[in-house]
């Protein structure tokens, strides 16, 4: 596990300041970015963010993965490089997780 996370299906609003603040609840954020197109006007909706440590970024992938923001459902997991391949594993377990409105 490295210190880098993959945030997804963010909403086009959230800066990456804001993407900082939220997974500062998760431990100690180095950076954040959120990715924008070439213009750099509009996100692509996606961004990463990096820990201190390997064991923060594993906590915020268990508490934010399929969690919400702004009302969007976030998909959150180990960031790799492009030229990486994500080692294959079973799909996360989302049992119990609840919606904003508690469903």
């Amino acid at each position: 596990m490295n210190n880098r996370i993959y945030v997804g299906n963010l909403v086009y609003e959230v800066d990456s300041q804001e993407l900082a603040r939220f997974f500062e609840q998760a431990g100690r954020v180095v950076y954040a970015k959120v990715v924008y197109s070439e213009d750099g006007k509009k996100s692509k909706g996606f961004g990463f963010v990096d820990f201190t440590n390997p064991e923060d970024a594993e906590q915020a992938i268990k508490t934010y993965h399929d969690s919400f923001m702004h009302g969007r459902r976030m998909r959150v997991a180990q960031a790799f490089r492009k030229n990486e391949q994500p080692p294959q594993a079973a799909a996360p377990d989302n049992k119990g997780k609840k919606d904003e409105q508690g469903k």
